[in-house]
Formats: C-alpha cells, sequence, structure tokens
C-alpha cells in the first residue's frame, strides 16, 4: 500500500513542479528577457514546449469539471450569512474592480462607496486605483 502512496505522492509533486518550473520560466521570459541573449530566450521557450507536453490533461468531461462550481439548494439554504459593506453590493471582505469608458462616472460612484464604507466601517481600509486618469489630468507637483 505504502508503494503507491509513494508512487501517487511522487506523480503530483512532478506535476507541481512542472508547473513551477513554467511559472519561473513565464516570469523570466515576461520580467527579465532584457538580461538574455536571443538563443538564451528561444531555449526557454522550447524548455517551456518541453514541460507543458508533460502535463497531464485532464480526464474529467467539460461537465465534470465545473461539478464544483454548481450549488444545490441544500448548499444555498445552509450557507452562511454575507457580512455586507455596503448591503447587497459589496461583501466583506472583498476586492473589486470597475470598469467602464470614459466619462460615465466610474469615479463618482466609486468615492460615494468608499466614502460609505470608510464612515460605516471600523478597522478598514480602502484603497482606490485610478487607472483610467492620465498623467496630465492628474495633480502635478508644484
Amino acid at each position: 500500500m505504502i508503494d503507491i502512496l509513494t508512487k501517487i505522492n511522487q506523480k503530483i509533486n512532478f506535476q507541481v513542479s512542472l508547473n513551477k518550473k513554467i511559472e519561473d520560466i513565464n516570469f523570466i521570459l515576461c520580467s527579465k528577457k532584457v538580461f538574455l541573449e536571443d538563443k538564451e530566450i528561444d531555449e526557454l521557450i522550447q524548455e517551456r514546449k518541453n514541460l507543458e507536453s508533460q502535463i497531464i490533461k485532464s480526464k474529467l468531461s467539460f461537465e465534470d469539471k465545473f461539478n464544483d462550481f454548481i450549488y444545490t439548494y441544500a448548499d444555498i439554504n445552509e450557507a452562511e450569512d454575507i457580512e455586507w459593506f455596503i448591503k447587497d453590493v459589496i461583501p466583506n471582505p472583498s476586492i473589486g474592480v470597475v470598469y467602464g469608458n470614459s466619462g460615465t462616472g466610474k469615479s463618482a460612484i466609486i468615492i460615494e462607496l468608499c466614502n460609505q464604507i470608510l464612515n460605516n466601517t471600523n478597522h478598514v481600509h480602502v484603497i482606490y486605483i485610478d487607472a483610467d486618469m492620465s498623467p496630465n489630468n492628474g495633480m502635478t507637483p508644484s
């Protein structure tokens, strides 16, 4: 029995190590490419292909892959109550992204929601990042 456990653990560890190596290669190719020669880049790309070919593909059907995402009535009925920062809008804890066209009022709505959270909740931090604003529209140093 121990032999099969050892064998399965080795198989799992090998698959995990493959994914880790692929992540490392992707990181290097995305962020550290400037330090590499063309030949090294090509070698890394080839190594990634070799590693990807060794990954075990799921044998589950399309439907079976999503069974954990489908909730039964009992699951929903027995679910814990949700704590809200803003009732029925923002759960606690949460991370969110709001996106849309420029000038549609995203910032105004989000700043109001942030104010509500900060005024009505103790021990909470809000980080607001406006990725829509160009440097010309923002504050400039004096």
